[in-house]
């Protein structure tokens, strides 16, 4: 290998074949790898009685023409773009403006719901403004500033709950100017991200490595705990358990599993949610919202009481509640469509997921699968009676505010993460 490193005529092969390569990141890999082929291509011509001098001339021949080489390997290393997820994410976001329009013109009489379309607009506008940062930011760098994430996000649900916005017993929103931002919703997806890079393998006597597993696990419940978003809590615990499962499957039993049960305790020991399973398991006290989501879908038929038909009983038409009122105007059909669009969406991140080869970004993937999984199925399925109703609204439908905002650069950072899936050199996949 060493006299293929010095041949003039074989530095210049490979850099003809780099010149057509424009993911730069691969040059080194490529000459490493094409420079072996070379040299097994010497050795096997002054095994056959070539003379050295000429033998590095007949390999490189035998290599091929370099632009073509050249060209083929640009092209199995090109980034890669998802269309298809970019476009299902499209068809649902036109779901949730026109629902919210639909909403706006119904005349029902909701505060300042005349303002909630034009707000639904700007997040949207905003959400793919940060999609689109975030498609072209190398998302291996953020691995590196994973504490910063994590300590920055902590900080700011402390100071929620320090000078929050409290609505119904739950601090969740901080006010910034005329905006409420939902951050315990918003927090969820940054602290998983910053888990995905934080959780290491480390062995049972690493005192150091067990206090930072318990620390990314347990302060983010405590502060949802103390928020009162126990929902929020449940969803990052699903999302933690997941990127554990990768790494510490041993920490994750010892010390997962008794928070996990004091958390259930917790959700026992809340009133609210206590009388919204009873609620869901009577077949005769259904609470009134559940009894509101089934009456305005049984009533809807196939063809559905029409554009911003009037509906002054179903609660949160613009939110939590805008799949059922979008299935009372346009009908049955509607619902199985967008139902289908959900699962669409999320069969897609998740064949996404199954091509990627990067170790950190598997775990981001696997955790947001999660996530998104359990806010796009549960509004659904709530709407249905499949599951107890809970204050979650369908993710790029729903009102939504902010927290979308966070959504699409999570969007936009999954379709970085693909875009990269063939521009990793194999040294990079178990970093």
């Amino acid at each position: 290998m060493r006299a293929v490193e010095k041949d003039a005529a074989v530095q210049e092969f490979l850099d003809r074949v780099c010149r057509h390569i424009r993911v730069r990141s691969m040059h080194a890999e490529i000459r490493e790898e094409l420079g072996s082929h070379i040299a097994e291509r010497m050795d096997m011509l002054a095994s056959e009685g070539v003379a050295e001098e000429h033998c590095a001339q007949e390999a490189i021949k035998l290599m091929g023409d370099p632009d073509d080489i050249g060209r083929s390997l640009h092209r199995a290393h090109k980034p890669v773009f998802d269309w298809k997820l970019v476009v299902l994410l499209g068809l649902l976001t036109i779901v949730g403006l026109f629902g919210l329009l639909n909403v706006q013109m119904s005349g029902r009489r909701i505060w300042m719901l005349a303002q909630f379309f034009e707000k639904k607009l700007f997040y949207v506008a905003l959400g793919f403004a940060g999609l689109f940062i975030c498609y072209f930011l190398d998302y291996r760098k953020l691995r590196k500033f994973s504490g910063v994430i994590f300590c920055g996000t902590i900080a700011l649900m402390a100071l929620t709950l320090k000078v929050g916005i409290t609505t119904n017993g739950q601090t969740t929103s901080l006010a910034i100017g005329s905006f409420a931002i939902n951050v315990m919703a918003a927090s969820i997806l940054p602290l998983l991200i910053a888990a995905s890079g934080l959780t290491y393998r480390f062995r049972r006597s690493d005192i150091v490595g067990w206090i930072k597993f318990a620390a990314q696990m347990v302060v983010p419940v405590v502060l949802y705990w103390q928020s009162g978003s126990l929902l929020y809590g449940c969803i990052y615990l699903a999302g933690f358990g997941i990127i554990a499962l990768r790494h510490n499957r041993f920490p994750l039993m010892a010390v997962g599993l008794p928070i996990l049960s004091l958390y259930i305790y917790k959700l026992t020991q809340t009133p609210y949610l206590v009388e919204r399973l009873h609620s869901f398991l009577s077949e005769k006290d259904k609470d009134y919202q559940t009894l509101q989501t089934i009456g305005a879908i049984r009533s809807a038929g196939w063809t559905g009481h029409g554009f911003a038909a009037a509906n002054e009983t179903l609660p949160f038409i613009y939110d939590e509640s805008m799949y059922p009122y979008l299935i009372y105007c346009f009908g049955w059909g509607a619902g199985i469509v967008i139902g289908l669009l959900v699962i669409g969406f999320m069969i897609r991140i998740w064949k996404m997921s199954v091509s990627i080869r990067d170790e950190y970004a598997t775990c981001i993937f696997s955790a947001f699968i999660v996530v998104f999984g359990i806010r796009l199925l549960w509004p659904l399925l709530m709407a249905y009676g499949v599951v107890p109703i809970v204050g979650q609204s369908l993710p790029f439908v729903g009102y939504g505010g902010f927290t979308q905002v966070i959504d699409f650069c999570a969007m936009g950072l999954l379709l970085s993460i693909y875009r990269r899936k063939q521009m990793l050199p194999a040294r990079m996949e178990t970093v």
